[in-house]
């Protein structure tokens, strides 16, 4: 019987209630729940479906309501509201937009379920060869109603290179109201898809390897989300009515089905597990899917091993609390390769700094979408946690979340092939020829750094021994067909140094130009003293005929003072960079049009689209470049005057700077105090015609990690504070730079440095040292030049 029949005739006799609209859950509070035993604080977290579980500090953190709290106080717990996190929940909850405005009101940066739906379509379009959206499904609403919207799946890779071929699958936001999950899966694809045949990388993983994401895997429920509801379940209505409404979809996956007490039975519970195994149509949507895109590799007995060869990577993507998580959630029991999910996992949390261990560790779960993907069919299967908040700021999510996310995605797609045995192997990083096009006849040098040790070897009571860190033996290149083709051939490379024997060496291999006219690849793959080749890495070398050449070069310099600049020159794909002393490039390029940028600190980013170039030309390009301009500047310096306005106990505290001087520090002693929020505050700032405004400073963020944060916030005409950078745990200096689009051409702007503390535990506390905002466009330019302007080269600054 087809799934939507199946699921109706579930359905007959059951009063389907229209769904209610959600109360409003602005009463919601961030709490902190003080135990004695774990188990107890366990049991009680798995009930409220997110929390966060201190186990040295007997402390639990969630979001509930009045209801709630008392739950918790008859299980014999103690809770306190945390007012900070409340008022940041709260601050950060979506304003309903208007029927005829899509956007999530406030969060600028996060797509509608409609806008990410039209996004996969305009890629489609745009990428009929290398994309595809398919229709895998109904939600209970739309299949009880017709008033729902379909589960969509969005596959990636190029159609036009036959498989089989391994497969990275991910979900995003299946808990409705965890908005960065989907950002981070669409902004993925369309980075792939813009980088596939520029970078070599996306290009050999789309070429060779498919992936699969479900990027609204609960698009109902974000619905009601997007209004500024913490909503969390799908929206069925058949057992619960009103805001506790639907079934937690990752509490309704079939294995190990509601047998562990990791899941409720109660309807209008968060994590109500729904009345049987995969009840919701959401749910078999995935499930079917899953099973179809994934062979059965593991046997049925709980002790079976997936074998070594198993290829796939599964990855459900949630937000909040900064965790990487793999088998098993409903058992205390190691899972048969938790060896290899351990090591696959730090390799992940070595990318977002996030804490990496079994999902039990959190709390039991059982149904979960995870440990499904494992125990039905022995497929690498992972959990992600997000960032600090279900709706994240923008400037939160731009700064601290998106990035580093992207990064572990891609390396989960570089081993998707073999994911329990590539991960056990040193990385392949910054792979390049040292010309990435070059005449017929010319050598080519290919140079990489063969590394071992990117593992966050953070240690937790359910995160397993530290992974293992070999040393380098060697690495290969290989020319145009990848290592795994049998038809591959090997080229040994040399360490740099003279011998393979650390676990991080450069390596370098040069050829004769023996390779015909034409785009080349040239795969490196590294092996380490245990025995292990790990991911490849790749990069393009182009050959071409020295009469098809081109010859760009030309001077970079200040445009004010006609002084040198080192810059980076981009033409396409291929890059070079002016000489300091000299300002002068050269680039040898093929006959065609191309887009230059180019890029040099402390000045405007130049950009010309559609520079035709003729073979055989020989093309001079001068550039001059503007100078960006400092709008707000504090070296943090005892003695010498600052705008800065700072609430007791921020101080400038000498010695503690990165120079060696000064620094603000919010603390008058050794460590800082317990239960701080104290702001350090710029004064009201002008960028009227001012544009990309960029923030920079020196940070030392000593703090206790994942309770007491640096925050770094802005707002524009005295409104509400917006997040756009937060820090915590740190032991070393950072230079950090932040983007601030906010301040784009406005009149009245500010910036405040925030540190929170809670009740125990200190540190030395967040050192902030030489805060500089710059800043370009025409208020800026008009200071270095006369009306009317053009480059000597012919063409305008953007």
């Amino acid at each position: 019987m087809p799934l939507r029949h199946r699921l109706l005739s579930a359905l007959i006799g059951l009063a389907l209630a229209a769904p209610a609209a959600a109360a409003s859950l602005e009463e919601a509070s961030v709490v902190r729940v003080g135990f004695d035993d774990l188990a107890t604080a366990q049991r009680m977290a798995a009930q409220f479906g997110h929390a966060r579980i201190d186990e040295k500090k007997h402390l639990m953190q969630l979001v509930t309501d009045a209801a709630g709290m008392q739950r918790l106080r008859e299980a014999g717990l103690t809770v306190q509201v945390d007012a900070l996190e409340t008022e940041r929940l709260h601050r950060g909850m979506p304003r309903t937009a208007g029927t005829a405005i899509k956007s999530i009101g406030g969060f600028p940066c996060y797509r509608t379920v409609e806008e990410t739906f039209a996004s996969l379509d305009q890629l489609e379009t745009a990428y009929p060869d290398l994309l595809s959206v398919e229709d895998i499904g109904e939600t209970w609403q739309e299949m009880t109603s017709g008033n729902g919207y379909p589960m969509r799946l969005v596959r990636l890779t190029n159609r036009n290179i036959a498989g089989p071929k391994p497969k990275l699958m991910f979900l995003t936001s299946i808990h409705a109201r965890e908005y960065t999950p989907a950002e981070i899966g669409t902004r993925f694809v369309e980075k792939m898809l813009a980088d596939y045949g520029r970078d070599a990388d996306a290009t050999w993983i789309i070429d060779h390897h498919e992936i699969l994401a479900v990027l609204q895997a609960n698009p109902d429920g974000r619905k009601r989300a997007e209004t500024g509801q913490l909503w969390r379940k799908n929206t069925n209505t058949t057992q619960c009515g009103g805001s506790n409404a639907g079934v937690d979809l990752n509490r309704n996956f079939p294995f190990e089905w509601g047998m562990h007490g990791g899941s409720s039975p109660n309807a209008c519970d968060e994590t109500y597990r729904g009345t049987s195994a995969a009840s919701e149509p959401e749910t078999w949507s995935i499930v079917d899917r899953v099973r179809s895109e994934f062979p059965d590799r593991r046997g049925p007995g709980m002790d079976d091993p997936a074998p070594s060869d198993t290829s796939g990577v599964f990855i459900d993507i949630h937000s909040y609390s900064q965790l990487v998580l793999w088998p098993w959630g409903h058992t205390e029991t190691l899972a048969p390769n938790s060896t290899a999910l351990a090591t696959l996992g730090r390799r992940f949390a070595w990318y977002n700094g996030y804490t990496a261990e079994q999902s039990v560790g959190l709390y039991p779960t059982d149904g979960t979408t995870d440990d499904f993907a494992y125990g039905e069919l022995g497929v690498a299967a992972f959990t992600v946690e997000l960032g600090n908040a279900f709706f994240e700021s923008c400037g939160s999510f731009e700064n601290n979340v998106l990035d580093e996310n992207i990064d572990l995605l891609e390396y989960a797609a570089r081993v998707a092939r073999a994911p329990y045995l590539l991960p056990a192997g040193p990385s392949a990083l910054n792979v390049t020829a040292d010309a990435d096009l070059v005449l017929s006849g010319q050598p080519i040098a290919v140079t990489a750094q063969i590394d071992d040790t990117r593992f966050h070897q953070q240690i937790t009571s359910h995160s397993g021994p530290a992974a293992p860190v070999h040393a380098i033996t060697g690495a290969n290149l290989y020319l145009d067909v990848p290592p795994w083709d049998a038809a591959a051939v090997a080229l040994p490379m040399s360490a740099v140094d003279g011998s393979f024997n650390t676990s991080s060496e450069a390596a370098e291999l040069q050829f004769g130009s023996g390779l015909s006219a034409g785009r080349h690849i040239a795969y490196v793959q590294g092996e380490d003293a245990g025995g292990a080749a790990g991911p490849v890495s790749a990069t393009f070398v182009e050959v071409i005929a020295p009469e098809q050449a081109v010859s760009l070069h030309g001077r970079v310099s200040d445009y004010s003072t006609g002084t040198s600049v080192a810059a980076q020159i981009s033409a396409n794909q291929f890059v070079t960079s002016s000489d300091a002393g000299s300002g002068q490039y050269s680039r040898i390029l093929p006959a065609g049009s191309f887009d230059i940028s180019v890029q040099a600190d402390g000045h405007e980013t130049l950009q010309l689209s559609g520079l035709d170039l003729l073979a055989g030309s020989n093309v001079t390009r001068d550039f001059r470049m503007f100078r960006l301009c400092p709008r707000y500047e504090d070296p943090a310096e005892a003695g010498s005057a600052t705008p800065m306005t700072p609430q007791s106990p921020w101080t400038l505290r000498a010695g503690r700077g990165r120079d060696g001087g000064s620094a603000w520090v919010p603390a008058t002693g050794t460590n800082y105090s317990n239960n701080l929020n104290v702001s350090l505050t710029s004064p009201t700032l002008d960028f009227s015609g001012y544009a990309q405004p960029t923030l920079q400073f020196e940070s030392l963020c000593n703090t206790e990690a994942g309770w007491d944060f640096g925050i770094v916030e802005v707002r524009v005409d005295a409104g509400t504070w917006e997040e756009v950078y937060r820090c915590d745990g740190s032991t070393s200096w950072e230079h950090i730079t932040v983007a601030l689009p906010q301040f784009d051409d406005q009149a009245s702007a500010q910036l405040r440095f925030r540190f929170t503390s809670d009740g125990s535990q200190t540190r030395p506390g967040w050192a902030v040292d030489q805060i500089l905002i710059e800043a370009g466009g025409p208020s800026c330019r008009a200071t270095q030049q006369s009306p009317n302007w053009v480059f000597g080269s012919g063409f305008e600054a953007l």
